[in-house]
């Protein structure tokens, strides 16, 4: 096969947020329209604000045996074509193509699609017992030469069995050693793509993560709705390390909710986790595997607010883009009865956790900085003995 023929025409004033084509995927993406984008090739996935509602371009089921893909986009056109990685695909027949999807809908349906998993062959794994999700201390970003150091690795040992955190990565050995190294040390892989029949991947970057050491909000804003629509995305969050970003601290806390990573690589050091005592209690609070998602307020570029759930206990949180505003996030999903929201959000001096009454009939209200964040773990009010429950407002440094 020698090329394909599949693509896609797009209202040419449709609003775009395009990812321009590099094998890693660690671009920039841009906002832009269909017609207007730049000639040239960009990666999947790819979102169009189309009509009352969005559309999201990728594929799906490519497992090697086939050539990924690509959209390319002619200049002065609305449309965008598939152009493989190979310039031909050889192969005993019969054989299928991957999947080229479109998932349509408002932006909550295509946030929470799972249509791209759906459509790859289920795993060939009988036994999944040994596929364990959860936290990961990581030390490279934060300090490059720390994976050299086994004292220093200690530290971020103790600092993860402290906090309950299974998991510590010693990153970047094989890649110093890559002359004749160790094929078998630990070292976090960049995708292109996942195979869909490898239940043991439990996430691939592909994205500009807090690694690249210049965080931009209105960048963070358009991840929830492209890339991490298709499979966990190892963004390595919650970096307040990085001394180029224009995202506040609560912000970076809240990225460890906002996207979805089976494993999260916690990007900072125990130091800098320790003196903001809100963050990281946060962190230990957080699942890495969710039952159940639901956007419930979003727009590319500029805000995005979740709530998701882990068994029967609910997390609320987002990230926003742009001046200090109030988030208000509807909670009917919570069930009758009376609660109390644990919130951690910006304050005058830091990051400030405070709780607060709400019931399912009312939104939450939290006042948000500029390119700030939240997090909120609500928890069902009990009274005892007459008692009410108070309010309070924990600041920290």
């Amino acid at each position: 096969m020698l090329g394909e023929a599949s693509a896609f025409t797009l209202p040419p004033a449709a609003p775009a947020w395009l990812l321009p084509y590099s094998p890693d995927y660690e671009g920039v993406r841009v906002e832009t329209t269909a017609g207007d984008a730049q000639a040239g090739d960009y990666g999947f996935p790819s979102l169009f604000a189309t009509g009352d509602g969005y559309t999201l371009l990728t594929e799906s089921d490519v497992d090697g045996r086939y050539s990924g893909a690509r959209l390319t986009h002619p200049a002065g056109s609305a449309g965008y074509a598939i152009k493989l990685a190979d310039a031909a695909v050889t192969g005993p027949g019969p054989f299928a193509t991957p999947w080229r999807v479109a998932i349509t809908g408002d932006l909550a349906a295509v946030t929470e699609s799972t249509l791209a998993d759906d459509l790859a062959r289920p795993s060939e794994l009988d036994d999944t017992s040994w596929v364990r999700p959860g936290k990961v201390a990581w030390s490279w970003l934060s300090e490059h030469d720390s994976p050299g150091d086994p004292l220093r690795q200690k530290q971020f040992a103790d600092f993860a069995a402290r906090h309950g955190w299974p998991y510590l990565l010693v990153d970047d050995i094989a890649g110093h050693r890559r002359a004749g190294a160790d094929d078998r040390l630990p070292r976090r892989d960049r995708p292109a793509r996942v195979p869909a029949h490898l239940a043991h991947v439990l996430s691939f970057e592909a994205d500009r993560g807090a690694e690249q050491l210049r965080t931009r909000a209105a960048t963070n804003m358009m991840f929830p709705f492209t890339r991490n629509v298709v499979g966990s995305m190892d963004y390595t969050p919650t970096a307040f390390v990085v001394s180029d970003r224009d995202t506040t601290d609560a912000h970076e806390v809240a990225t460890f909710f906002v996207y979805e990573s089976g494993w999260q690589h916690s990007a900072d050091k125990p130091e800098n986790y320790e003196a903001r005592p809100e963050a990281v209690r946060t962190i230990d609070e957080l699942p890495t595997v969710w039952d159940e998602t639901r956007l419930l307020s979003g727009r590319p570029g500029r805000e995005a607010v979740f709530a998701r759930r882990s068994g029967d206990r609910w997390f609320v949180g987002g990230i926003f883009a742009g001046p200090a505003t109030t988030v208000r996030a509807p909670l009917g999903f919570l069930g009758p009865g009376h609660w109390v929201a644990d919130t951690v959000r910006d304050g005058p001096s830091g990051l400030l956790r405070e709780t607060s009454k709400v019931t399912t009939d009312g939104p939450l209200h939290v006042p948000i900085a500029a390119n700030g964040g939240n997090a909120c773990n609500p928890q069902r009010k009990v009274n005892r003995g007459g008692r009410r429950s108070r309010n309070a407002a924990t600041p920290s440094a």
